[in-house]
């Protein structure tokens, strides 16, 4: 197979959450008439590939998520996107077509394995591991260990970085509007400002925070977007905040969750507002198995590429479904974008690093002392 024809392929057709019609044909027809693959497409557009010839042994499964992002491509690239303001501008385009290559690898040496191969939609924010999962799909197979990658930006190409533990938090999204009476701002006793209100929530929050948390436990709040009123000589009627925060416990997540909704309703009744708090997506920590990391680093020292061992980043991903249920390991590869980081509308992975990821992963898939030197 051609993967770099195809990373070009699944870049140009960038789709969102899971509305991925034309990504799912595509994956779809490259093994349609593979007769050793069972083949299971899920109404929401997951793929499900399921290859056994290991007799009764447990499945190793390897997933790659699908979905894009609602950003406009700046990356000048030959293959740029053909979706007006989609983008993959955090490397699933990449991580799919490592999955067609390790599936592609698996097809032609046959190997006596079970492997379980995932193409799962929806995990920009929509928790689409959660809906493989609750599908029941996986049920009736034994999944020993379960595997996924993440492109890295700043990371150059053939440097792969992982570690034991926790290796990506929790985040969990929340809306917070207050809701006020406008009124010309000559005769500010006829309305009531929600404005003011949202600024006097969001410096309590700044305040509240770091003396609810632990201060050796990470803790990031923050609002990436707020709007508010309609005019500059009104007071406004609305002010929405749009934020994130971040931990790695899911005590921590619950503990920031209710001072929102305490802090929203207190500031609210304070200036006679309403006010409505809608808790968002949240996912899973991704916690890598202690021995799965054992044996991927054994891995990396029979692979002529370089090792780190990383810290945890406070980025959600929600592969911590599948660590949650399974064994389960995540590891960065690095994608040789120097300058640009995940999610930049300039985001743009080199192909060479399909060729590592397909490689770790087909390592990690053998039996350690049974494994067969890869010719570079």
């Amino acid at each position: 197979m051609n993967l770099h024809k195809i990373r070009e392929d699944l870049h140009r057709i960038p789709e969102l959450e899971f509305d991925v019609f034309k990504t799912r044909d595509y994956i779809l027809q490259l093994f349609i008439n593979e007769a050793k693959l069972e083949i299971k497409v899920l109404d929401f557009n997951a793929l499900i590939m399921v290859y056994q010839q290991g007799g009764d042994e447990p499945f190793s499964l390897f997933r790659a998520d699908m979905d894009a992002l609602p950003i406009k491509e700046k990356t000048g690239c030959e293959y740029i996107s053909t979706h007006p303001n989609n983008m993959h501008a955090c490397g699933h385009d990449i991580h799919m077509t490592v999955l067609v290559g390790l599936i592609d690898k698996v097809l032609q040496s046959n190997i006596k394995r079970n492997v379980i191969f995932v193409f799962q939609p929806g995990e920009e924010g929509h928790g689409g591991a959660l809906k493989i999962i609750e599908s029941k799909v996986l049920a009736d197979f034994e999944i020993a260990e379960c595997y996924a990658l993440h492109v890295a930006g700043q990371m150059p190409v053939g440097k792969v970085a992982c570690k034991s533990g926790i290796i990506f938090g929790i985040p969990q999204e929340f809306d917070v509007e207050f809701k006020g009476v406008s009124a010309h701002i000559a005769n500010p006793e006829h309305g009531r400002d929600a404005l003011l209100a949202g600024v006097q929530f969001y410096s309590s929050m700044k305040q509240l925070i770091p003396q609810s948390i632990n201060p050796i436990d990470p803790a990031v709040f923050q609002i990436g977007k707020a709007v508010a009123g309609v005019v500059r000589n009104s007071l406004a009627d609305s002010c929405l905040f749009q934020g994130t925060h971040r931990t790695l416990t899911i005590k921590n997540r619950d503990i920031i969750t209710n001072i929102i909704r305490r802090v929203a309703v207190n500031t609210a009744k304070a200036h006679d507002l309403d006010v409505e708090v809608k808790i968002l997506a949240t996912f899973d920590p991704v916690v890598n198995d202690p021995e799965l990391y054992s044996k991927f680093k054994k891995v990396m020292d029979f692979l002529p590429y370089d090792f780190e061992e990383c810290d945890y980043t406070l980025t959600g991903e929600d592969f911590g479904y599948f660590t949650t249920y399974y064994k389960g390991l995540m590891f960065w590869l690095g994608s040789g974008d120097m300058e640009n980081n995940l999610h930049s509308s300039k985001f743009l992975p080199k192909s060479e690093a399909i060729e590592v990821g397909v490689n770790v992963m087909w390592s990690l898939l053998q039996s350690l002392d049974k494994l067969v030197p890869i010719p570079f």
